[in-house]
């Protein structure tokens, strides 16, 4: 059976004229309506192409199969591999290597692949959501984020080493580019960008041991969110993992990302990232906020009703449905008095308002420094 990466019918007719288009091969019109000549000077030798405008008349698969090896030989590459580019000329792609020993006979675990189909679904998503409300971390993804990430393409695994790619759409750059003005790229191309702009702010975090890095520059790069998306990918896939991005010729990459290289993310790294997602969770949440909800748990080691005992922790927790952050539960530690108020509330089903320093450490949201404890009736 053939390789279906050598069906002509794996490279659009679409792709392959944006393909020449794009390098500055000229077309005209022929006296066939189905078939449109492309033709360029190459080292003073004109050559022509012909393609078919349609695949549904007789030749239509023998023209763009001989147009497909001419241009193999003309970039001396893989007719195969060619016929894969020409049809992602439109995405931007990230590549992610899994290291050699996970391979066996050229496959992985199927939990591998899993783990990493959804974590890579998360770290996009959270790009796209950084990229259209920059902010040290957010509640909730967001509508736009997850149209854009459905649109993405889980493409070809790539010879050589084992590994993933995603490919993410731009649009057709049909303004030609004036010079000394930029070209305002897509919003698809600025998360990749935002993607790419992060990772070098991860190597350089790692190179100097300096997690800060990553979290001060979140209004370009990763915040929390991002930065736990990509713990979870590289945790939930390997202990390492090489990631590189390929740009659609579409539209140049802006020069602080043109320069992609590729990203070995290593146990350390993921460390560094771990301890930026924790700084920038922080420094969003370390602000006094006034939080309103049911109490769903109470703890208290000793009698609660003992109001001389102030040795001993009462705890509860708030379930609060936060506008910023979504449905949270927010633990709380309270005085004797304010303890026995909130005991009240649980008992008769009132909600209770607490006013503090709302934080949050690791995956654990607390309110600190408790003030103004009042049952609503």
């Amino acid at each position: 059976m053939a390789d279906a990466r050598t069906n002509p019918r794996s490279a659009s007719i679409a792709a392959i004229r944006r393909y020449l288009q794009l390098r500055d091969w000229k077309e005209t019109a022929t006296k066939n309506d189905a078939i449109t000549l492309f033709y360029s000077t190459i080292e003073g030798e004109q050559l022509e192409i012909p393609l078919p405008t349609h695949r549904d008349f007789e030749g239509a698969e023998r023209l763009i199969s001989d147009a497909l090896r001419t241009l193999s030989q003309l970039a001396d590459r893989d007719a195969a591999e060619l016929a894969d580019d020409i049809n992602a000329l439109g995405f931007d792609r990230i590549r992610s290597i899994i290291p050699d020993e996970q391979v066996r006979a050229d496959s992985i675990d199927l939990n591998v692949a899993t783990n990493f189909i959804l974590n890579a679904r998360r770290l996009v998503t959270a790009t796209a959501t950084n990229e259209l409300e920059p902010s040290t971390f957010y509640g909730r993804i967001t509508k736009d984020a997850v149209a854009y990430t459905d649109r993405c393409r889980f493409g070809h695994t790539f010879r050589g080493s084992f590994g993933f790619t995603i490919e993410s759409p731009v649009i057709q750059n049909d303004e030609p580019p004036l010079p000394g003005m930029a070209q305002t790229p897509p919003f698809e191309r600025r998360v990749i960008q935002r993607l790419v702009r992060g990772l070098h702010d991860v190597q350089k975090a790692e190179a100097s041991e300096n997690p800060g890095i990553i979290a001060e520059n979140y209004e370009r790069g990763f915040n929390a969110n991002m930065c736990e998306a990509l713990v979870d990918l590289i945790s939930g896939t390997s202990d390492r993992l090489a990631i590189q991005v390929a740009w659609s010729p579409e539209w140049r990459p802006s020069p602080d990302v043109s320069s992609a290289p590729v990203f070995h993310i290593k146990p350390v790294t993921v460390e560094i990232v771990r301890d930026a997602a924790s700084s920038l969770r922080r420094a969003e949440t370390a602000q006094e906020r006034e939080i309103l909800g049911k109490v769903i748990r109470l703890k208290s080691e000793h009698n609660p009703a003992d109001l001389l005992d102030l040795t001993s922790p009462r705890e509860i927790v708030i379930q609060w449905m936060s506008d910023e952050f979504g449905p949270l539960n927010v633990r709380v530690n309270l005085s004797p008095t304010d303890y026995i108020a909130a005991l009240e509330a649980h008992r008769t089903g009132h909600m209770i308002s607490v006013t503090g320093m709302l934080e949050r450490i690791n995956r654990t949201w607390i309110l600190s420094s408790p003030k103004n404890v009042q049952i609503q009736f």
